[in-house]
């Protein structure tokens, strides 16, 4: 049935007004927000949430990087979990500054994206529970300063504590380093435009995604505290121009392109919350592995560097049970093995999203299965 011009005509109507008024709220709530900025002093405290599903193997470094760096409390919303991630974080977890949330229920029966739901929920509650800063990131991002030694706080007092920070993701490529560290004193990363924040928490919080929150009325800042002028409506990328310019003073390190053995292997973690992009049995938001021709290197000072390797591996020393990391290793690995069926096996309809997660990966037991599931087409 094609929609007459009267029904087009109201439907724009409703649209137009509806940002007329949305955008009346957010002046309002940025306008009160700095009101208590200028009448109230408040103590920098920054809560860090994460939401992790089978990410035992990882998340003993994930969490002591950033206590080390000075990030207050940590929050980790623990979903649909079949790893040992229980066993590996239950000395972390007895640190008074270390939340871990069951979110089997809350990631069954929201209605959206379940991530955005877990960090909309933190908002509500950040800043009566003392809180001044949230900052959202995944289990394969490390906040990174580029001296190896500046303190988040320090960060966000060097800037003037703006409403919004952004940090633009440097993607590290790292094929041959399988289960090492994510922090190395030289590696190599691919620029990408998408950013990560960490957001004053009395920042009106209407329109949240996984990369910050969107308000044109909040003053937001760049990781080498120049104002971030926003290029796309969801306020999550960068542009280019910032791309062509050196790597910013503070960073996302994103392990996107983890060891090709472990890239493959969370290629079989799925995404079950995500129905509309349709049945798929590996995980389809993946573009394929890096080809390594253009990047650039990171290198850290040598005494920054072997400063802050000794305080991380001695807190994950401390806190995880080196048996369990062990396991956690091997759950990865019989994943990967798991994936290598599926290629193999899969159904035809396939071939578009094995092309696309599979371009440049090479694994040679990876290419086999491949193969074989070309041979079938």
């Amino acid at each position: 049935m094609i929609p007459e011009a009267g029904d087009t005509l109201s439907e724009n109507l409703k649209a137009t007004t509806h940002k007329f008024l949305r955008g009346i709220v957010e002046l309002a709530g940025a306008k009160y927000k700095h009101l208590q900025d200028k009448l109230t002093v408040k103590e920098i405290k920054i809560k860090l949430v994460a939401v992790a599903r089978d990410e035992s193997a990882y998340l003993p470094e994930w969490i002591s990087h950033h206590l080390h760096f000075g990030f207050d409390e940590i929050e980790i919303h623990i979903n649909r979990t079949s790893d040992n991630t229980l066993a590996i974080i239950k000395r972390y977890a007895s640190l008074e500054n270390v939340n871990i949330i069951d979110a089997d229920d809350f990631f069954k029966d929201y209605p959206g994206n379940p991530q955005v739901g877990t960090y909309k929920k933190a908002f509500a509650t950040a800043a009566k529970d003392g809180f001044s800063h949230l900052c959202f990131l995944d289990i394969d991002e490390f906040w990174v300063p580029k001296d190896l030694v500046t303190s988040v706080k320090q960060c966000l007092i060097e800037f003037s504590l703006p409403d919004v920070v952004s940090f633009e993701w440097c993607n590290k490529y790292e094929p041959d380093n399988l289960f090492g560290p994510a922090v190395e004193r030289s590696f190599q990363v691919e620029r990408v435009p998408q950013v990560k924040s960490i957001i004053d928490a009395r920042a009106p919080s209407y329109r949240v995604n996984p990369h910050t929150i969107v308000n044109k009325y909040l003053t937001y800042k760049l990781a080498d505290g120049t104002r971030f002028t926003h290029p796309t409506e969801g306020f999550s990328r960068v542009g280019e121009d910032q791309l062509n310019k050196p790597i910013k003073p503070y960073f996302i390190l994103h392990r996107y392109y983890r060891s090709s053995k472990e890239y493959v292997s969370l290629l079989g973690k799925g995404r079950p919350n995500f129905p509309d992009q349709g049945v798929t049995q590996v995980k389809s938001n993946r573009r394929g592995y890096l080809i390594g021709s253009d990047v650039e290197t990171v290198t850290f000072d040598s005494t920054a560097y072997e400063n802050y390797r000794n305080a991380v591996d001695q807190s994950i020393n401390k806190y995880t049970d080196q048996a369990e990391l062990a396991h956690s290793r091997k759950t990865v690995l019989a994943r990967y093995h798991r994936v290598l069926s599926i290629i193999e096996k899969s159904d035809n309809s396939q071939a578009p999203v094995l092309r696309k997660v599979l371009k440049n990966v090479n694994d040679e037991a990876t290419l086999n299965a491949y193969r074989l599931f070309q041979a079938r087409l």
